[in-house]
C-alpha cells in the first residue's frame, strides 16, 4: 500500500498525540504520535495509511518518504532534520 501511495501526485502528512497505556520503556503519562499519510480525496482509490511512533523525530518522515519524489505537504508540524 505505501508503494501506491508513494506513487500519488500529492501526499499529505500529518500527526496527534496518543497515549499508550502499558508501553514497553515510556512511563503512561509520556506522548506517542499516530502519524497518518493520505492521498488526496479526489483520487479512484483513496490511501491513508497510520503509522504509530513512540516519539516526534523526523526519521519517520525520512523513512517513509524515502527515495521518492513525491509532493508533501505538512500541516502544523516541525520536523527537525539532521
Amino acid at each position: 500500500m505505501r508503494s501506491h501511495l508513494l506513487n500519488k501526485k500529492f501526499i499529505f502528512a500529518d500527526e496527534t498525540t496518543v497515549q499508550v497505556r502499558q508501553e514497553q520503556d515510556q512511563s503512561s503519562q509520556s506522548k506517542s504520535y499516530m502519524w497518518v499519510y493520505r492521498s488526496g480525496e479526489f483520487v479512484e482509490q483513496p490511501i491513508a495509511i497510520y503509522d504509530y511512533q513512540p516519539n516526534r523525530t523526523g526519521q519517520c518522515m525520512k523513512d517513509f518518504f524515502i527515495i521518492t519524489r513525491t509532493i508533501c505537504l505538512l500541516t502544523a508540524i516541525k520536523l527537525i532534520m539532521d
